[in-house]
């Protein structure tokens, strides 16, 4: 059975579209990505758009039917469930991804118009740049007695729960910044070893 449903998009009239639209069907849904937006299709030719920062260049469809949508200057977007569009992680911030493949053995293949071709061997890396502290140089990451414990310049040590979805911080009491190299946990206490004197 086929559909006819003729819809306007005020918001992209005025535009000149480019050559290279990227499309892409996930089960019975249309992705288009035209300028900046992405627009959603259904089975019914409902049709929802969703705004990125800079013009769609890529969109890929992964073998567990989630979303990938590559952008000019910002990097590649991930929704791993269509139905909700929640986002599951942005990586490659600043490049521009113009390609996006998954092979064989679920490895996720970028080409970028500024640095060539990236690769990632699990699609599920998530990035804790944004976390205030963890966005600089890190001198400590161990996983320990099921928590993962992580350390930037500065006196904050970082804690994710195997459970957790984000780090909690804590300010330890030094007077100087301390770049922290070991953590060993001890009857509740955590022991902390640097090449600094306090």
């Amino acid at each position: 059975e086929t559909h006819q449903k003729k819809f306007s998009l005020p918001e992209l009239n005025k535009k000149v579209f480019h050559w290279l639209t990227p499309a892409s069907l996930v089960g019975n849904t249309d992705f288009i990505g035209i300028h900046n937006q992405l627009i959603r299709v259904d089975s019914e030719l409902n049709h929802t758009m969703q705004a990125f920062p800079d013009r769609i260049l890529s969109l890929y469809v992964d073998k567990s039917n989630g979303l990938w949508v590559g952008v000019l200057n910002h990097g590649v977007y991930y929704y791993p469930d269509v139905n909700t569009m929640q986002l599951g992680h942005h990586s490659l911030r600043n490049y521009s991804v113009s390609g996006i493949c998954e092979d064989h053995e679920r490895g996720i293949w970028c080409t970028t118009l500024e640095k060539g071709i990236q690769y990632s061997r699990n699609k599920s890396l998530l990035a804790f740049t944004a976390t205030e502290g963890l966005g600089r140089s890190v001198s400590l990451l161990k996983y320990l007695d099921g928590n993962l414990y992580a350390s930037s310049t500065g006196n904050q040590l970082f804690l994710k729960t195997l459970s957790g979805r984000q780090f909690t911080s804590y300010s330890l009491p030094f007077g100087k910044e301390v770049f922290f190299s070991d953590i060993l946990t001890y009857k509740g206490h955590w022991v902390l070893s640097s090449k600094e004197t306090m």
